[in-house]
């Protein structure tokens, strides 16, 4: 993405605050609000998962990642498939259909208390995205 189109992505955005100013039509501040919301979870979403992206990247070949984040992905495998399931059910049964390098990047990502919190627009935008759709 270029920084032009950067810049003018954030100039459209300081725009939504001279909403103050106008008589909106009604329910127009709800489709707003909930673009917003959906943007800020997107948002949140790819900050961890760029993150975790850009640290994959510097890792030299070879070497082993840090422990806390490789211990991560071995806490979500168990999540998902081990056999205790005292919380976050629904959320462990729809990671049993992702593929296994989705399922690493997730537990990279994210730590298995966050998942469970996740708002649902979030984990949802997880789901959605090509990388994290199920094998076939």
């Amino acid at each position: 993405m270029s920084v032009d189109l950067l810049e003018s992505i954030e100039r459209d955005l300081d725009k939504i605050g001279e909403l103050w100013d106008f008589d909106i039509p009604d329910g127009t501040l709800d489709r707003i609000s909930q673009k917003l919301s959906s943007l800020k979870a997107q948002v949140g979403v790819q900050k961890s998962l760029q993150a975790t992206a850009n640290l994959l990247r510097q890792q030299q070949d070879g070497k082993a990642l840090p422990k806390q984040r490789a211990r991560g992905v071995r806490n979500l495998i168990s999540f998902v498939f081990g056999e205790k399931k005292s919380r976050g059910r629904a959320r462990h049964k729809q990671l049993r259909a992702w593929d296994c390098n989705a399922l690493k990047f997730l537990g990279l990502s994210y730590s298995i208390e966050e998942i469970v919190k996740m708002e649902d627009a979030a984990f949802e935008l997880l789901r959605k995205r090509r990388c994290f759709e199920p094998s076939t």
